[in-house]
């Protein structure tokens, strides 16, 4: 009896410390996972651990995010750029020391924060449709500094790395987008003094005037941001420019009213087929208006703005017009209205 307690006294001490090796191990109950997690985590830690010891600045925290989250993320650049896995990236840091990561992180926080004033200036565009535009420019721009960025990491040393993000000291910073925003606020500015049916004709032909697509082939003039902002801002105290955006408004609220029906019409099929309908219309119309301000000067477009007026053979508010009323039609059939 004796010896059958110490055995199993023996078996009981043997479990105990089986089961503690294999829970440290984290063998038991689906150890791999727990020790991945663990590692994984463990990872991210010493990252932290190390920027600690590199006294960051929050500003470049942010820029130092925006790096790791472009090199460790295989959806951004191209197809064959190199995409970092946590423990690459530490080892890249450890290799680039404090000073070269400081150097690499200061030429990124341009781009960071060019970015971050940005997509501030675009939030004060009033336009919707402006603002929707200028965000995806936005998303241009950042995409090739994205793809630049993952280019620069595809070296495969710390000090390649670094001697290659050196050339990249004289960036255009979202110069695009940046002289966007800015003609767009100010034509806003010269739009205040315009009633809302006068400025939403100026928008609508900036729309179309500065459209390369539009005309392709007649060889009507296509202006540029800029050349349409001094068109209107040199001749916006000549009483004839309010005339010749007069002649206007009627054909751009009838464009915008018979645009607003269609999207009422539940059946798609009609609908679409109404869209195609007040597209040609639509088509015609901005031909129009380009053989308008084709010529170089405004005498010649206040000229052409008169003869169009007075002896065109269509009357594009007409047409909208009557696209309009057949939408209505259609919607008031479809609530059993004939």
């Amino acid at each position: 009896m004796i010896k059958v307690g110490r055995y199993c006294t023996l078996l009981i001490i043997i479990l105990i410390i089986s089961c503690k090796s294999d829970a440290q191990d984290g063998i038991a109950s689906g150890g791999n996972p727990i020790r991945v997690k663990t590692a994984a985590e463990g990872i991210k830690a010493k990252i932290d651990k190390l920027l600690g010891t590199f006294r960051l600045q929050s500003e470049e925290r942010e820029a130092f995010k925006y790096i790791q989250r472009a090199v460790t993320d295989s959806n951004a650049g191209l197809s064959g750029d190199r995409t970092y896995s946590d423990s690459e990236f530490y080892d890249l840091l450890v290799g680039l020391g404090d000073v070269r990561l400081r150097e690499i992180i200061k030429v990124y926080l341009g781009i960071y924060k060019a970015k971050r004033a940005v997509e501030t200036d675009i939030e004060g565009v009033k336009e919707d449709a402006l603002k929707q535009q200028l965000k995806y420019g936005l998303e241009v721009e950042e995409s090739f500094y994205l793809r630049e960025l993952k280019q620069v990491f595809n070296e495969s040393t710390p000090g390649e790395v670094y001697n290659k993000v050196r050339n990249m000291r004289n960036l255009n910073k979202f110069a695009t987008v940046k002289a966007s925003i800015r003609q767009i606020s100010e034509l806003e500015e010269l739009c205040a003094s315009l009633s809302d049916d006068e400025s939403r004709v100026v928008w609508y032909m900036r729309s179309v005037l500065t459209n390369s697509n539009i005309a392709r082939g007649y060889g009507y003039s296509t202006y540029s941001n800029d050349s349409f902002y001094s068109l209107f801002k040199n001749n916006l105290n000549d009483a004839r420019l309010k005339e010749v955006i007069g002649f206007h408004i009627v054909h751009v609220k009838a464009l915008y009213e018979a645009k607003a029906v269609i999207k009422d019409i539940k059946k798609e099929g009609l609908r679409l087929q109404l869209q195609g309908k007040l597209g040609v219309r639509k088509n015609d119309y901005a031909l129009e208006l380009k053989r308008i301000f084709s010529p170089s000067s405004f005498d010649q477009i206040y000229n052409k703005a008169i003869d169009s007026n007075a002896n065109s053979n269509i009357n594009p508010a007409v047409e909208f017009t009557k696209i309009k009323n057949e939408a209505l039609a259609i919607i008031a059939a479809d609530q059993g209205n004939p």
